[in-house]
């Protein structure tokens, strides 16, 4: 049986306060099989709440009930995550969690965002988004992480995607970050899409796939590929079918 794992985390700018502190929950979902030429719906098995899931962005899944979690945000209060970004504190983080384990297992990102496991399932791939940085991160049979290398990348990555196939790395990117926080429908926020190749060498090989500056697709943040065909998502926008 596969599982989902959602997350719910209600992303607005800074410049936007919320009312009340966000409270991220990751729920399970199981799929229902349907007749054929039918959809394949989902049913919430139950939602999973823990203190140490305090800022959840992303999840990678390790099994029903396992995962792993970025937080984003050291503080969940707003004024103190204004005073987190602007100041640069590597307070975020990477956390394990299963029914009966939940730790700390990698710190001291700018802003954990997107998590990805590598295609042969022993490295965990952390995106740092406003550290320009993809983490490689190598995952222990105590599902404990200790750090490999770190590629640095040109712009504001955020969602990763791995390609069972060839391994390569695909995140969507934000080329500013300023447009992305201010909103102005005047001057719109753009869109990257990047390609790791090789990322486990000493040089691997970074390609911007497909760049646009907001008037097609804005403030992208994920993009998927399978036969040659690349799906991209976004914040707030809409998302954006090519064939490569």
């Amino acid at each position: 049986m596969q599982f989902f794992l959602p997350t719910s985390n209600r992303w607005r700018p800074p410049a936007v306060p919320l009312k009340e502190p966000p409270s991220e929950l990751t729920q399970v979902h199981r799929p229902i099989p349907m007749k054929e030429g039918k959809n394949v719906s989902c049913a919430p098995e139950k939602p999973i709440r823990h203190s140490a899931l305090h800022n959840v962005n992303d999840v990678v899944a390790v099994g029903p009930e396992s995962f792993y979690a970025t937080n984003d945000y050291y503080f969940t209060d707003f004024i103190m995550r204004i005073v987190e970004m602007f100041i640069g504190l590597r307070w975020t983080n990477v956390v394990y969690y299963s029914p009966g384990d939940v730790r700390q297992v990698a710190t001291g990102f700018y802003s954990a965002n997107g998590i990805a496991m590598s295609s042969d399932k022993k490295f965990i791939y952390v995106a740092d988004v406003t550290g320009h940085t993809v983490n490689i991160l190598e995952k222990h049979e105590d599902w404990s992480l200790s750090p490999v290398k770190v590629v640095q990348l040109d712009c504001l990555l955020d969602n990763l995607f791995v390609d069972p196939a060839t391994g390569d790395v695909w995140t969507g990117a934000h080329p500013n970050g300023f447009k992305l926080l201010i909103y102005n429908t005047e001057d719109v926020p753009g869109s990257e899409i990047i390609r790791i190749q090789n990322i486990h060498s000493d040089h691997p090989t970074v390609t911007t796939v497909y760049a646009n500056n907001g008037s097609v697709i804005q403030a992208s943040t994920v993009a998927a590929v399978y036969d040659n065909k690349l799906l991209m998502g976004t914040i707030f926008h809409r998302a954006l079918y090519c064939e490569l």
